[in-house]
């Protein structure tokens, strides 16, 4: 996913809808003064995004990761940049279950 030069963060959301068949989506970066700016991924990113988080739900329900729980419905993603972090929050009806998955994104 292309981003602006001057991101250090990026921060987007997905939200699928419970026919698996559309998702809303929100895409910021924060600049090096942490300034929160709205930017349009490459147009390939949505489908992409959109795709991963299908098989991730997949995994999740074939592999009984919800322990009894409905699915989660979306989840926000922050890349950050300058620190090779990662953080994946997955939400379910307003409720946000975090799954940090605090890694370095470079390998």
């Amino acid at each position: 996913m292309s981003c602006p030069n001057d991101a250090v963060k990026i921060e987007t959301g997905i939200e699928i809808a419970d026919e698996h068949d559309a998702a809303g989506y929100y895409f910021y970066y924060f600049d090096k003064k942490n300034n929160k700016k709205h930017f349009l991924p490459d147009p390939d990113a949505t489908d992409d995004i959109f795709h991963t988080m299908l098989e991730l739900k997949k995994y999740f329900l074939d592999n009984n990761l919800t322990n009894g729980e409905p699915i989660w419905t979306g989840c926000i993603v922050e890349i950050d940049i300058k620190n090779s972090k990662l953080i994946l929050n997955l939400s379910m009806s307003g409720l946000l279950v975090f799954l940090k998955m605090m890694t370095n994104i470079n390998h």
